[in-house]
C-alpha cells in the first residue's frame, strides 16, 4: 500500500510518502506557514521522484490539528480533493497523536502540547500500554495551570509548548523533549493513517473536518472589540 502523509498543522509542513509499511520520502516545506504554496508542488516532486502517478497512491492520510487553523484548512482540503478526484482512502489523524509518536520507546508517559496562544495549551496525555501509546485524556485546548496538573513526574513533555513554558513543566516533574521532537511530522502522519485505515476505514471525504478545540484568535479578538464599542 502507497501513503502520502500531509503535515500542516505546525510553522513547518512536510510530505511523506510510505510505500507498504517503509517510509520511502519525506520533505519539508519552508519554514514560516507557506503550506498553500508548497503543498501540491510538494506532493507531486514526491510521486514523479518514485516514478509513480497520483492514481498509484492508494491512501491520504492528513494531520487534523489542532494547530495552524490556516494550515490545517489548506491540508485537510488538498487531502480530501486528491482522494475524491482520484477516487482513494482519506484518513485524518489527530495532530496531537502525531506529535505524541515522536517521543521514544523508553517514554511510558507522554503529555503532548501545543502553544495556543495567551498561556493555553492544546493538549493530550497519553501511557504506554502493549508498546503501544494510548490516550489517558481527551483532546483539549485548556489553560496552561490545568495543563500541568495533570503531568506525572518522569512524564515526558513534548511540543512546541515546552519552548515557551520549560519552568511551568519542569516543576511538576516532567522531562522536557528535545527540541527536535516538537515538530509533528507527515512520516507518522502516514503511518498512524495507515493503521487506522485497518482498524476503522478510510473516512468519508466530505465529511472529514479539522479538529480546532477553540475558535481562531482573530475571531475572539473580534467579538471583544465589537462587544466593546457596544457597550461604549
Amino acid at each position: 500500500m502507497r501513503v502520502i502523509g500531509i503535515e500542516t498543522s505546525a510553522g513547518t509542513g512536510s510530505v511523506a510518502l510510505l510505500v507498504d509499511g517503509a517510509l520511502a520520502d519525506e520533505r519539508f516545506f519552508t519554514k514560516g506557514l507557506r503550506h498553500g504554496k508548497e503543498l501540491i508542488p510538494t506532493i507531486d516532486a514526491v510521486v514523479k521522484q518514485h516514478d509513480l502517478q497520483p492514481e498509484d497512491i492508494d491512501l491520504f492520510a492528513v494531520s487534523q490539528g489542532p494547530g495552524s487553523y490556516t494550515g490545517i484548512r489548506v491540508g485537510i482540503t488538498c487531502a480530501k480533493t486528491l482522494a475524491y478526484a482520484l477516487g482513494k482512502g482519506v484518513v485524518g489523524v489527530p495532530s496531537l497523536d502525531v506529535l505524541a509518536h515522536n517521543a521514544p520507546a523508553s517514554a511510558t508517559k507522554v503529555y503532548a502540547a501545543i502553544d495556543a496562544k495567551r498561556k493555553r495549551v492544546y493538549f493530550c496525555a497519553y501511557r504506554r500500554k502493549g508498546g503501544r501509546l494510548v490516550r489517558d485524556t481527551d483532546y483539549a485546548a485548556v489553560p496552561l495551570d490545568k495543563a500541568t496538573s495533570v503531568i506525572e513526574p518522569g512524564g515526558l513533555v513534548i511540543g512546541d509548548a515546552v519552548g515557551l513554558y520549560a519552568d511551568d513543566f519542569a516543576a511538576r516533574g516532567g522531562i522536557l523533549a528535545d527540541a527536535n521532537l516538537w515538530l509533528p511530522r507527515a512520516s507518522v502522519v502516514a503511518i498512524l493513517g495507515a493503521e487506522k485505515l485497518l482498524t476503522s476505514g478510510a473516512a468519508d471525504p466530505f465529511a472529514l473536518a479539522p479538529i480546532y478545540l477553540h475558535r481562531p484568535e482573530a475571531e475572539e479578538v473580534w467579538e471583544r472589540k465589537e462587544k466593546m464599542n457596544y457597550e461604549l
